[in-house]
């Protein structure tokens, strides 16, 4: 089976865009700078990944706020989902 080229899915010039503006504000945001930072992540997968980043950063985003565990907003309570680098971007539950 032929693996499947990323670059060849079309798409429209207004979703070429929007991708593109995200990966724009990923650059910036420090919760994603961090991110790269700690899991020593490379900077590719802003350019190949961006739609994942982007679900990542908003998962993550009740641990920015946390009060404890008992206030605790993840699906699994005092965990959260965290990108890593095993040849490829995946998720892993931290």
């Amino acid at each position: 089976m032929e693996a499947l080229n990323i670059k060849e899915i079309p798409m429209t010039d207004e979703q070429k865009q929007e991708t593109k503006s995200l990966q724009d504000e990923l650059r910036k945001d420090p919760v994603v700078v961090e991110l790269f930072q700690r899991n020593k992540l490379d900077e590719r997968y802003l350019n190949t990944s961006p739609w994942k980043i982007h679900a990542w950063r908003k998962s993550f985003e009740p641990c920015l706020h946390c009060t404890g565990l008992n206030q605790c907003k993840q699906r699994v309570k005092g965990y959260y989902d965290d990108l890593e680098d095993n040849g490829i971007l995946q998720n892993v539950q931290t």
